[in-house]
């Protein structure tokens, strides 16, 4: 298992390894010499963001589970935290038992119901224009969010991983499905129309996964 402290060269050796490729391998499915993998995973070069995507969709994993910066140190993700306050408005909360849980600081669900108004016309176009009457109740409703639309994109990726651990919670898949569904989301893995993890060979390839119901 992937360790905090693991840098992007020991990200890459180890899902190299898990792949079963060797170093020559995996330079040959991105375009780079057998000694460039092995300095990008002895940490002696930094691969820039083309070949970081590369190896993730050579390695069928997620490009942020390759990038994930070190969370090994409290306060530096407790900024990252108070970042997330305006850029997706999620706070602190403290509930009556004292408890301590982190929510979207707006009505997500009124805000989905707005933009869910223009899904058709989105995939008409790939863009769409909001009302200025639904403009002003975003406004209202989202306050100095800086990011709505990524909110809900946040929301989405913490939905799938709630699910993911119900199922593994539940015996439908085991620990080692479970951490390779993590890598992967969310280009090579998601949650089925059941509610259920599922994981892609490539893009549109789906790996099948036997679970008990």
């Amino acid at each position: 298992m992937l360790s905090l402290n693991y840098n992007i060269g020991d990200r890459i050796r180890y899902f190299r390894e898990k792949a079963g490729l060797t170093q020559k391998q995996l330079g040959e499915l991105t375009g780079k010499s057998e000694s460039a993998i092995r300095n990008y995973e002895l940490d002696n070069r930094t691969p820039d963001w083309e070949t970081l995507t590369r190896l993730a969709n050579a390695l069928k994993v997620s490009y942020y589970a390759l990038d994930a910066s070190s969370i090994d140190r409290t306060f530096k993700v407790a900024h990252m935290l108070f970042e997330m306050e305006s850029l997706y408005g999620l706070t602190p909360y403290i509930d009556r038992n004292g408890d301590v849980y982190l929510k979207f600081s707006f009505d997500m669900r009124a805000y989905r119901e707005i933009l869910e108004k223009y899904e058709d016309q989105e995939e008409s176009d790939g863009e769409y224009e909001l009302t200025e009457e639904d403009k002003a109740r975003i406004d209202k409703i989202c306050g100095s969010v800086i990011s709505p639309e990524s909110a809900v994109d946040l929301d989405n990726a913490i939905y799938a991983w709630a699910l993911a651990l119900r199922a593994k919670e539940k015996g439908l898949v085991d620990d080692q499905t479970y951490d390779d569904w993590k890598y992967k989301y969310p280009v090579f893995a998601n949650i089925d129309d059941d509610g259920k993890p599922e994981i892609y060979e490539e893009n549109q390839a789906l790996i099948r996964i036997d679970t008990n119901d």
